[in-house]
C-alpha cells in the first residue's frame, strides 16, 4: 500500500518515511555513523521542523551509546548560542533517535567571507562561541569537535554551536546536576583548561583555529593585541 514508510522497514531513510512521531523532510548532513535530517511533526501537534539525528541501516551498540551521552549533554544545556534539545526516542526497529533545534544557517567562515565582515565584527561572532563553550565547560562538558561545520551563524548574525556527538563530559563531574559541588563551585577537570583535548597542545592553538575559522581574523589582528 502508498503511504509513509517508517524506517524500521529494511530500506535506507528516504522522504515521507515516519520516525518517532516525525516525518522526514530532506537530509541535511551525514556523518559516519549517521544522518542528519530536516524533519515536522506528523501528528495533530503544532508545526515545528527539527533537525532529526538517525544511525545508518547498519548500526550497532556503539552508535547508541553516543547517541544516549549526546542526549544527556545536549539536554543539561540551554544557552542561547546552543542549539537546543528537544526529544530523543526508538523507531519502529529500536533504533535511537535525537531531535535539536534546527537551525538555519551557514558555517562561520562562510559567513565571515561572504559578508566581508572587518575585525570587529568577527570577533563579536567569536565572542558568541566562547560563551557557549564556555557554558559547556562549566557543565564539565568538552565538545571536541569545535570545526566551522559545527558553528552556524544566522541570518540575525547569531551563533549556535552545534553537534555534540563525540563530546565527553568530565570523569570528575560533580555529583550535582548542574555540575556545582556543595558550595555551588564548578569543579574543572584540567583538561577543560584547555582549547582542545590534547593536553599537549600549546594553549594559544585553539585560539588561533578559532580565529582562522572566523575568515583570516589571526591575520588582520596581531596576537599582541589580543
Amino acid at each position: 500500500p502508498n503511504g509513509p514508510r517508517a524506517i524500521g522497514e529494511p530500506a535506507n531513510a528516504t522522504a515521507g518515511a515516519i520516525v518517532g512521531p516525525y516525518r522526514l523532510l530532506s537530509e541535511i548532513g551525514e556523518g559516519g555513523m549517521g544522518t542528519v535530517w530536516r524533519a515536522e511533526r506528523a501528528d495533530f501537534s503544532p508545526r515545528r521542523e527539527v533537525a532529526l539525528k538517525l544511525p545508518r541501516l547498519t548500526w550497532g551498540g556503539r552508535f547508541a551509546e553516543r547517541l544516549a551521552r549526546e542526549r544527556d549533554i545536549v539536554a543539561a544545556l540551554e544557552h542561547p548560542h546552543i542549539a537546543r534539545f528537544l526529544d530523543a526516542g526508538l523507531d519502529q526497529a529500536g533504533r535511537p533517535w535525537l531531535a535539536t533545534e534546527l537551525v538555519e544557517g551557514e558555517p562561520i567562515d562562510a559567513y565571515c567571507a561572504r559578508h566581508g565582515l572587518d575585525v570587529d565584527d568577527r570577533l563579536a561572532l567569536l565572542l558568541q562561541v566562547c560563551d557557549a563553550v564556555a557554558h559547556a565547560h562549566a557543565r564539565l562538558v568538552i565538545h571536541r569537535d569545535l570545526k566551522p561545520a559545527n558553528i552556524l551563524v544566522t541570518a540575525q548574525g547569531q551563533v549556535k554551536l552545534l553537534d555534540f556527538g563525540i563530546a565527553q563530559a568530565s570523569a570528575r563531574a560533580a555529583r550535582t546536576r548542574d555540575g556545582a559541588d556543595a558550595g555551588g563551585r564548578a569543579r574543572a577537570d584540567p583538561r577543560l583548561r584547555q582549547p582542545g583535548t590534547d593536553p599537549g597542545r600549546p594553549a594559544g592553538d585553539g585560539k588561533r583555529r578559532l580565529c582562522d575559522w572566523c575568515g583570516g581574523l589571526s591575520a588582520a589582528v596581531r596576537p599582541t593585541s589580543l
